[in-house]
């Protein structure tokens, strides 16, 4: 039965990184990102791109976990995934989340979408 769930876990999480194409997040969020009240109207984009891009790779490697699942783990990876920006794990993990449900919710909705 776990072994299923992991195989049918990891297809899915492949199958959701086919079809991301990080140049559509990047625009989308570089619009959007202005508009979201974790953002603060001093950051710039470029501080919170690293954590939006964290956000659309990490979906693809959990697969359909909840956010909250896997924020833990998110946490811990995030000095490595920061780069330049001066974001905290406190202020990242707004956008992170967010990238992370646009692509949830782009999809059927389902219980495990957590979005709606």
């Amino acid at each position: 039965g776990s072994a299923i769930g992991a195989a049918t876990g990891a297809v899915a999480g492949q199958s959701a990184a086919e079809f991301l194409d990080p140049a559509v997040e990047d625009a989308y969020w570089s619009e959007a990102y202005g508009k979201r009240e974790y953002a603060s109207r001093d950051t710039p984009y470029t501080e919170y791109q690293p954590a939006f891009r964290y956000g659309w790779e990490s979906h693809a490697r959990f697969g359909r976990q909840a956010f909250h699942e896997v924020e833990t783990e998110l946490e811990r990876g995030w000095e490595a995934a920061k780069g330049k920006s001066k974001l905290a794990w406190a202020q990242a993990k707004h956008a992170t989340r967010d990238a992370w449900n646009r692509l949830n919710c782009s999809k059927p909705v389902d219980a495990s979408c957590g979005c709606h």
